[in-house]
């Protein structure tokens, strides 16, 4: 298992990254890990964020959303496409 924790540290954010592995008899929170892309075991919010972008798809982008489609609306629980 994997935990990601948000800290507010004297108003910077932080994420903290805990790894658990079941077949290990560990305190709740397990062991912190670093993440690769960061030069600190509690990683500054902005680095993080940066880092682990790559592993998310552009969604528009990768779905073929037409450029006049600029925005979405919610309506009644569903999405649906609003254009200008």
């Amino acid at each position: 298992m994997i935990i990601f924790e948000l800290w507010d540290c004297n108003s910077e954010l932080i994420i903290k990254v805990f790894y658990i592995n079941e077949t290990e008899s560990l305190p709740i929170g397990g062991k912190q890990v670093k993440p690769s892309f960061c030069p600190y075991n509690d990683c500054p919010y902005d680095v993080f964020m940066s880092g682990i972008s790559k592993y998310f798809p552009d969604w528009i982008k990768d779905c073929g959303i037409p450029p006049d489609y600029d925005y979405y609306s919610a309506n009644e629980g569903s999405l649906t496409y609003t254009s200008d």
